[in-house]
């Protein structure tokens, strides 16, 4: 064990856990280390729009390099992002939103004020090491949409579309 002073400090199940945690984690990330995984953004932002469209939407992709999809129905405007699963563009999205538009984040087919974090992070890593060993893997990223005032979000549908991550040869 450990010493803090004059006293042993053993390790308690919590310890011991995150340790053999991190040691498989850290053996399997060794075992396909050069191994790059690819992730299917087109097939999600078709997914996306797929989805919109089906609840009534008239949908548009206005750039197509950008996982973003504009939506109108019944004079109600949208527009809804495939985040990565780190959310890195969600701060630019947020700067570009017009005054009293408000913003929602989707997964797994429900809507929350505040991004979901643990989660999807934690399913993003599991499926991407799952492909690294060739297993074709999906995850559902987080969808954040953004709306003008008065207008209600689109159904659970546009936030339950899936990412497919494979191996990249």
């Amino acid at each position: 064990g450990w010493s803090i002073g004059e006293r042993a400090v053993r390790p308690g199940w919590l310890e011991t856990g995150a340790a053999l945690v991190l040691t498989l984690s850290l053996a399997l990330k060794l075992a396909v280390l050069d191994v790059a995984v690819a992730e299917d953004q087109p097939a999600a932002l078709a997914d996306l729009k797929v989805a919109l469209a089906g609840q009534g939407y008239v949908v548009s992709v206005p750039r197509t390099e950008i996982p973003v999809v504009r939506a109108e129905r019944g004079g109600c405007v949208l527009t809804a992002r495939v985040l990565d699963p780190h959310a890195l563009y969600r701060d630019v999205e947020l700067r570009k939103l017009p005054r009293g538009w408000s913003v929602a984040y989707g997964w797994r087919g429900e809507w929350h004020e505040a991004i979901p974090r643990f989660w999807p992070l934690a399913e993003y890593y599991t499926a991407r090491q799952l492909a690294r060993f060739g297993v074709v893997s999906r995850h559902g990223p987080v969808i954040m949409v953004s709306n003008q005032p008065g207008c209600a979000l689109p159904g659970g549908t546009t936030a339950a579309i899936g990412l497919r991550l494979s191996r990249s040869e």
